[in-house]
């Protein structure tokens, strides 16, 4: 059997590409899990590529969860390979907060003073 299910947070702006009659979108998503240390619990963060075909409103800090299987494929000359998570169904937990225009600090320059 081959399933993966992962929850974490989209680390960087999906890339969305059209092909005809199909979309895929492709992201990073980080997860944490807990090793230990010592006597001490430590939390480290893992990268995963996800694929999803089709077309969503994600964003990069967007709390998601999503459901799919593991794919390693090759590309290039010399040969790359790459491990992905070809999701099936993505559920969105919480969405990042975008404050409003009148919430941003006031700035001249870049600065916020």
């Amino acid at each position: 059997m081959n399933k993966v299910i992962l929850t974490g947070h989209i680390g960087k702006e999906p890339e969305t590409k059209d092909f005809g009659d199909s979309t895929v979108t492709n992201f990073s998503l980080a997860t944490k899990r807990s090793k230990k240390v010592g006597d001490k619990w430590e939390e480290e963060t893992d990268w995963h590529n996800v694929v999803y075909w089709g077309k969503r409103t994600l964003q990069k800090g967007d709390h998601i969860g999503v459901e799919g299987f593991l794919r390693t494929r090759s590309y290039g000359e010399p040969k790359k390979y790459i491990t992905e998570v070809v999701t099936r169904s993505i559920e969105v937990y919480r969405k990042k907060e975008v404050p409003e225009s009148n919430d941003l600090p006031n700035t001249q320059n870049g600065l916020p003073f």
